[in-house]
């Protein structure tokens, strides 16, 4: 009696999360804060350098004591009817070379011929190659789980899986990279097992599309490598070699943008490398990051970014219990299943983290913390988890064991089911973590009257831009020339205390410190500065 009522009960919420799941990738969609990478990614589709916006924005105000307002801020995230594709490629070449240009591309042609901000547009494109993945993903389990309860539990892991949530709303490429991850696992299990050479030209093709998506793809490349290797005695001889080929192919393809990305390798921001946090700390993080695959919960405090391993609380200990079942599963994985299964599963997961974990340890950094470099370990961590509970629910005779995993299951999918209800229905989270506060200080900005906001970098002043009122005035300035500041009451800096110091030496300002909070994941701060001019007193004193 007990089990014809549990079954039902995990039919519906796997339903319940699936449906979902694909809700709430469109649902708030132009509620999020458009945070500094959204700006960044926005900017080459302008077909500007950021260094060009730069000068043009600084020229306008020494020139022509013309200060942009926040609408005129936003022609600089969207394509320009001057500029053309080949601008957008430059532009990503010069100052984004760790980043393939193919989304890019696409984005561009996609925004130019639908006409739509950059907000709604980018982010419904992610939102389509999400959706293109919750396909892939179909099709990946079908090619290698053979029981139908793992396939569906599987998609419905990762459909409602908070993570990939949120890169499915972000306006970056990771949901692209995503279903292509799923594109080529899927080509490579279906060229291993047929004997024409047609299946390899698509796995080829799906490497190549990986590479020109995100340059870390070829850690995947690398995976199924290993994976190949591993099973050369499973299937035809010459498995091996026309993986060879087919990798090797995709990297002549590639090999114009590598040569771009290392002859621009000093456009790379160091800060990955820069930021060094003790090795507690990094195990926090791996934790915490292992935690997110399945839920996604506010950490107590201010700092959402370190796990607190000797404060245990509620979202602490469901994120340990997370990594026990991820442990158990792989467990479970290499015990029960063939070779070709848990081979391609591990491979997956542990080729793409292996290099950054060795690197952070070896010579410090946050390589290993930041998640979205770590989609395919994701994406193996839920596969392995999956097959865990669908095997185990399917072959386990003892009822109350039957029931015991069941109820694993039923749990998993709400935890998702929660999370991904309460990230869906918040303006910011973790993963903005460089405008976490943003809401905040625009708050203060927008209550003062007729506001000038200074800044030094274009992309986090844009970004600051979609939340500030339309009658907000926004100058960048460059605190490395003499500086003159305009001539208003509410003057506001925006995370530059050089530039602060800058405008109080050569103008003769006093500032008030409006705002200050750490960011926690990197070494810096959020801040806010209101300017004004010195009285004689103060100026004395100084």
């Amino acid at each position: 009696m007990k089990q014809l009522k549990v079954q039902p009960l995990l039919q519906i919420v796997l339903i319940v999360s699936l449906a979902l799941g694909l809700f709430l990738r469109v649902y708030n969609l132009d509620r999020k804060i458009f945070w500094h990478d959204e700006a960044y990614t926005a900017i080459p589709l302008s077909g500007y350098t950021k260094e060009e916006i730069r000068v043009e924005w600084i020229q306008q105000f020494l020139q022509n004591d013309r200060i942009l307002q926040v609408p005129e801020l936003h022609q600089y995230q969207a394509p320009s009817p001057e500029t053309y594709l080949s601008d957008t490629i430059r532009a990503v070449a010069v100052e984004e070379p760790q980043n393939s240009p193919l989304y890019f591309i696409v984005a561009k042609l996609f925004l130019s011929h639908t006409g739509i901000s950059p907000v709604i547009g980018m982010r419904s494109l992610s939102v389509f190659f999400s959706f293109c993945a919750f396909a892939a993903t179909l099709i990946l389990c079908h090619e290698l789980f053979a029981d139908k309860l793992t396939r569906w539990l599987a998609l419905g892991v990762i459909t409602i899986s908070p993570f990939h949530l949120l890169y499915a709303q972000e306006a970056r490429q990771y949901s692209l990279l995503t279903a292509v991850i799923f594109f080529a696992s899927t080509s490579l299990l279906k060229a291993i097992k047929a004997e024409n050479s047609g299946r390899w030209v698509t796995y080829a093709i799906a490497l190549t599309i990986g590479l020109y998506v995100q340059p870390l793809f070829a850690l995947v490349g690398i995976a199924h490598g290993l994976y190949v290797l591993g099973v050369k005695d499973i299937f035809p001889k010459y498995t091996l070699k026309r993986y060879g080929q087919a990798f090797t192919a995709s990297c002549l393809l590639f090999s114009p943008w590598l040569f771009i990305t290392l002859m621009n390798l000093e456009a790379i921001s160091p800060w990955r490398k820069k930021t060094v946090l003790p090795f507690l700390r990094l195990v926090g993080r791996w934790v915490l990051n292992i935690g997110w695959s399945f839920y996604d919960g506010s950490l107590p405090g201010l700092n959402q970014y370190d796990l607190q391993l000797s404060q245990p609380n509620m979202v602490a200990l469901i994120m340990l219990a997370c990594l026990l079942v991820v442990i158990y599963s792989f467990y479970y994985l290499v015990k029960n299943s063939e070779k070709k299964i848990w081979l391609f599963i591990i491979s997956l997961a542990a080729v793409p983290s292996i290099p950054f974990v060795i690197l952070d340890c070896l010579f410090g950094g946050v390589r290993s913390t930041i998640p979205r470099y770590f989609i395919p370990c994701y994406i193996a961590l839920q596969l392995a988890v999956a097959y865990c509970l669908g095997h185990q629910i399917k072959n386990v005779r003892l009822h109350g064991l039957k029931s015991l995993w069941r109820t694993l299951a039923v749990a998993l999918l709400l935890a998702g089911s929660i999370a991904s209800i309460r990230l869906s229905l918040a303006e910011t989270w973790w993963t903005k973590y460089s405008n976490y506060y943003d809401l905040e200080v625009a708050a203060i900005i927008n209550s003062a009257s007729q506001p000038v906001v200074l800044g030094e970098e274009p992309s986090p002043l844009i970004s600051l831009s979609y939340l500030l009122e339309s009658d907000v005035f926004v100058q960048m300035l460059d605190r490395k020339n003499p500086v003159r500041a305009p001539e208003v009451n509410s003057l506001f800096v925006y995370n530059s205390d050089r530039l602060r110091q800058s405008l109080e030496e050569q103008n003769g300002y006093c500032s008030t410190r409006l705002y200050d909070q750490p960011l926690y994941f990197i070494d810096r701060n959020v801040q806010l500065w209101r300017l004004q001019k010195c009285s004689e007193s103060e100026v004395i004193s100084n």
